[in-house]
């Protein structure tokens, strides 16, 4: 009777080994199966990783290209100036000789109006002479040894 009480013990201890193996196996299933999931988000990760740093290099180098072209721009903006400053300093000495020249032209003007009067003064001088060159020819015919 013993015999059969342990043997019946031990098919219980059996019994719980099998159900505790199968158990077991189904965890082991379960861990490899998270760990075949965890691989492959890992996997993700890595892929999204190196995409991500592709792009940032390919960021930066775009970056290094627009610094390059806003020094380019900065450089353009600056000779503007410089020739807008230039032509501003030409068109101001231009102002000043045009202004000079209208002086000069204003004080021509002065003098030719002068000169105008100064000749008409002249020619009514030069006649005012010819009539007295006449008189005195006149005159001077008198005093002829006839």
């Amino acid at each position: 009777a013993r015999a059969g009480e342990q043997g019946r013990g031990f098919a219980v201890v059996a019994d719980e080994v099998r159900t505790l193996a199968g158990r077991t196996q189904e965890s082991t299933e379960e861990i490899n199966r998270m760990i075949e999931k965890l691989q492959a988000c890992s996997r993700q990760a890595v892929e999204v990783m190196n995409l991500s740093r592709d792009q940032a290099a390919e960021a930066v180098e775009q970056a290094k290209l627009a610094g390059t072209s806003l020094a380019t721009i900065t450089d353009a903006v600056n000779k503007i100036n410089d020739m807008s400053s230039h032509i501003a300093t030409a068109a101001e000495q231009q102002g000043q000789v045009v202004e000079e020249v209208n002086r000069n032209i204003t004080r021509i003007n002065d003098l030719a109006s002068h000169t105008a009067a100064d000749s008409n003064e002249t020619a009514k001088t030069s006649d005012a002479l010819a009539a007295l060159a006449q008189e005195l020819a006149s005159v001077t015919d008198r005093f002829k040894l006839h």
